[in-house]
């Protein structure tokens, strides 16, 4: 099996980082997940350094 995708709604922003955090120390380890950020936030204001998901 590939990755997991992982929508988010379009309404979940860059300010809610926080929230994705928690949700992906809580998904099933052993498995790839893809996050797709939709809203346009996550275009211009990314809050994170990727190494630390």
């Amino acid at each position: 099996m590939g990755a997991v995708l992982i929508q988010l709604p379009p309404s979940f922003t860059v300010k809610e980082f926080r929230n994705t955090k928690d949700f992906l120390d809580k998904l099933p380890h052993g498995y790839e997940y893809t996050l797709e950020f939709r809203h346009p936030s996550w275009q211009t204001e990314w809050p994170w350094d990727v190494k630390a998901l």
